[in-house]
């Protein structure tokens, strides 16, 4: 689809760029796609989950979870920037 296919969409992006650094719209995208790559029982077991500057902090409910995530968090940094195809997430952190 080009720039113009969808101009609410464009003007929506445009913006944000203007507003600042589009951290919200980046944190959106972000958790959209940690929930697919995660799951809907680890998404459940999310209780709040945060990007700021280029940091990802997740915390969850569950000890042995967050073993998990930390022993998977560079997998997940790698997709989810691959996804975006830019480096949003610089480093995650899990508590």
């Amino acid at each position: 689809m080009k720039q113009y296919d969808n101009p609410i969409g464009y003007y929506v992006r445009q913006a944000l760029q203007q507003m600042g650094d589009g951290s919200y719209a980046d944190e959106l995208a972000v958790r959209k796609i940690y929930d697919r790559l995660v799951g809907r029982t680890i998404v459940q077991l999310t209780s709040s989950f945060s990007l700021k500057r280029g940091t990802l902090v997740i915390r969850v409910m569950i000890p042995s979870l967050r073993y998990e995530l930390l022993m998977r968090r560079g997998g997940l940094r790698q997709a989810i920037n691959a996804e975006l195809r830019r480096e949003a997430v610089k480093k995650i952190v899990v508590l």
